[in-house]
């Protein structure tokens, strides 16, 4: 819809906005623990950065809020640095065969973006497979999720620690709103579904000529 408003700012043409679509499968999840992780291309410079962000700034904030947390990351053409970084309890699995498998006992998506485009598809993903999302503004733009309903706000490391410690302080909450959110997923963003309303659209354009 943001784009939308900026290609209707030199255009009269109708528009019509479409969600970014995922194919409904069904996600084995076992024996979820209260771990973080996150899981993207090393290659591509906002996910670096983010990545850079949470070591550097934000993880010693989050652990004097909830000392026992953990954080796991992996993703395409890793460096080697992180592989090797000795940092407590921050655990780097290089590229990993499975997305699905990688994610499949971690509870918490941490999304700690500051910059980049698009719409996230692991933040879908996630919250298709009834994730807890903490993320920052940007990497929620494009999906339409409400913070505090479908996700948790964070843009500042003070943020992240006190999102991180209400999710483990208020466990039945937190679960309710990951539920919120696949319920979202299943609603909004479900390609076949996606795919039949823009079919539609172009056929009532069709026959309105």
């Amino acid at each position: 819809d943001h784009d939308a408003e900026v290609v209707k700012q030199t255009s009269t043409t109708e528009i019509y906005t479409v969600h970014l679509g995922i194919k409904p499968k069904h996600y084995t999840m076992s024996n979820e623990r209260w771990v973080g992780y996150h899981i993207g291309a090393m290659d591509w410079l906002p996910n670096k950065e983010a990545v850079d962000w949470l070591l550097n700034d934000i993880w010693a904030v989050v652990k004097q809020s909830v000392p026992d947390f953990q954080f796991y990351f992996a993703g395409r053409n890793m460096p080697q640095s992180y592989i090797k970084q000795n940092i407590k309890d921050v655990y780097c699995a290089g590229e990993v065969p499975d997305a699905d498998s990688f994610i499949a006992d971690k509870k918490i998506l941490i999304v700690p973006l500051r910059s980049g485009g698009g719409v996230r598809v692991k933040i879908l993903e996630a919250m298709a497979a009834e994730k807890i999302v903490v993320s920052t503004g940007i990497g929620m733009q494009g999906i339409d999720a409400i913070a505090g309903e479908h996700y948790l706000l964070a843009d500042t490391p003070d943020d992240f620690a006190r999102q991180l410690k209400w999710a483990f302080d208020n466990k039945t909450e937190a679960e309710k709103m990951a539920r919120n959110a696949q319920s979202l997923i299943a609603e909004k963003y479900n390609s076949t579904e996606i795919a039949t309303q823009l079919s539609q659209k172009l056929l009532s354009l069709i026959n309105n000529k």
